[in-house]
């Protein structure tokens, strides 16, 4: 899986993802990542993201809570 950064003035940020987070842990006392995906992703890239976050998730070695929300 190829990652990529983005550096440009104006990207977008997901700002409903931002606002959620903020209303459900306004002090930050839970520790929370974010990913977001390219909605043109192809299936296997998207599938193979998955793959690579439960992994991480397995090997983290406590309990975890994954929220997956798709708006198109």
């Amino acid at each position: 899986m190829q990652t990529a950064t983005v550096d440009y003035h104006g990207f977008p940020i997901d700002t409903g993802t931002v606002v959620a987070l903020k209303l459900l842990n306004p002090n930050n006392a839970v520790p929370a990542s974010m990913v977001s995906c390219n909605i043109y992703a192809e299936r296997d890239e998207t599938r193979a993201l998955g793959r690579a976050a439960r992994t991480a998730i397995d090997r983290y070695g406590k309990k975890t809570m994954k929220i997956i929300a798709s708006v198109r």
